[in-house]
């Protein structure tokens, strides 16, 4: 689909996708709806975009889907105030490159699974993930890089162990993050799209007391252990 307005988009309705390989490129949104956009299967590449995966409600339980999008990647938002918007990860693999938030929710995010990566803004007011009621991780692999400026940290009400790294300098595009246990096993291992301050990452190959480093390329670049659902290191900075 090559559209200058949105490419899959439903007025007073849903919007379902369950297996497929579809590739867009619009100047405006990639698939959006206005109550429930749920993807369940499928290959879906957003190569350009406004915004990638919209509507009041967005889950994601299964499928390939890669967004790269001028403002939000993955948006939860409704003009109605009936809505209490949301976003619900629970399957798939996802990968957001975004300049905007990577993923947004006027209401709620809860990731229970999948893999998702987020290359999010590397300036500005947004932020790799945002919400205005929280986000809970219970499950998955979380990988979320973006500019330090509007950090929103995932909620202790979270059941899998979160870990929120800040940078006062950058790392720049290309370097390969990898986090590794005592032992030197990888836990995680992802090359920057491009250039961060934080990072925030989650898996379920973290487990508490144990320790782990964070590695830029070949260099240290902190230890942790994990104390409690969620462990704050590296500079400080506010939410």
């Amino acid at each position: 689909i090559n559209s200058t307005d949105d490419a899959i988009h439903t007025n007073s309705g849903n919007v379902t996708i369950t297996s497929g390989t579809i590739n867009i490129n619009t100047l405006d949104d990639g698939i959006t709806s206005d109550y429930l956009t749920e993807i369940a299967g499928g290959n879906i590449t957003i190569s350009t975009c406004y915004e990638g995966i919209e509507g009041a409600y967005v889950t994601i339980s299964g499928g390939t889907v890669s967004i790269v999008a001028k403002d939000d990647g993955i948006n939860a938002a409704s003009d109605l105030s009936s809505v209490t918007e949301y976003i619900v990860i629970s399957g798939g693999t996802i990968t957001v490159d975004s300049t905007g938030d990577g993923i947004d929710s006027n209401g709620s995010i809860l990731i229970t699974g999948g893999t998702t990566i987020v290359y999010g803004p590397t300036s500005g007011a947004n932020a790799g993930l945002d919400s205005d009621s929280g986000i809970i991780i219970k499950g998955g692999t979380v990988f979320v890089a973006s500019t330090l400026e509007m950090v929103e940290t995932p909620s202790t009400n979270s059941t899998q162990y979160v870990v929120s790294y800040a940078n006062s300098s950058s790392f720049s595009a290309g370097t390969v993050i990898s986090v590794k246990d005592s032992s030197g096993n990888t836990v995680m291992s992802v090359t920057l799209k491009k250039a961060c301050q934080s990072i925030i990452l989650s898996s379920p190959d973290l487990t508490k007391s144990a320790t782990y480093t964070i590695y830029a390329n070949s260099t240290q670049a902190a230890t942790f252990t994990v104390s409690s659902i969620i462990t704050t290191i590296g500079s400080s900075y506010s939410d």
